[in-house]
């Protein structure tokens, strides 16, 4: 226990000055990165049969085609015939590798996360790299929709109560981001987790996101 408090700390620091939008828990944004300077800001709802997560997030970036982001919030989660509150903290970084205004067929991303939840007798931590793809579709000229997939290679350490166990997954999340208006921006995700014998095989949620 003493090493998941360490941990969570670590993470806390780093993510409280921006209380998180990060790629871990969820993609809940698409392959585009920020301009330099930039910051957004959103809000999540996530459900699936044994957990339910509202999310907080910001992204900001300081470096041309990378972006950051920082996520926190906090689930219910079921467990052994139990029902146990946690706290989650993330980060991760986006790099661009394709951009259709450089005239590709599709904005293409890459990045690595790093995650930790922490609650009373259960701790997780989750890392690995990230890939993401989108694509906006246009009508008169106006953006009306943008898909987006992305993947993770995700290692997994989970511990509850005394046991203790290790899993690598692929989670899938299939979303899509609606312009509502200049700056605002509606979501709606659905995660597949692929190989994941620790979480639900199957999540949704959806939320919003702003221009700060």
């Amino acid at each position: 226990m003493k090493r998941w408090c360490k941990l969570f700390a670590a993470l806390a620091l780093i993510a409280w000055p921006s209380v998180a939008r990060s790629q871990v828990f969820g993609q809940w944004t698409t392959a585009r990165i920020l301009p330099v300077n930039g910051h957004s800001f959103g809000a999540q709802l996530e459900l699936s049969d044994h957990v339910s997560a509202l999310m907080g997030n910001l992204r900001l970036s300081f470096y041309p085609n990378v972006d950051f982001g920082f996520q926190g919030g906090v689930t219910r989660t079921q467990i052994e015939g139990s029902n146990i509150g946690t706290v989650r903290l993330a980060a991760d970084l986006k790099a661009g590798a394709l951009r259709t205004t450089n005239g590709a067929p599709l904005d293409l991303a890459f990045g690595a996360f790093v995650g930790l939840e922490a609650g009373d007798r259960l701790g997780r931590l989750v890392i690995g790299p990230s890939v993401v793809a989108s694509r906006g579709f246009s009508t008169n000229g106006v953006e009306r929709f943008i898909p987006y997939a992305g993947i993770q290679a995700r290692y997994t350490q989970f511990s509850f109560h005394e046991s203790q166990s290790n899993d690598f997954s692929l989670p899938i999340r299939l979303g899509c981001q609606f312009p509502v208006v200049q700056g605002f921006r509606a979501i709606g995700e659905v995660q597949f987790r692929v190989g994941d014998d620790i979480d639900d095989h199957l999540a949704y949620g959806f939320g919003v996101d702003f221009d700060i």
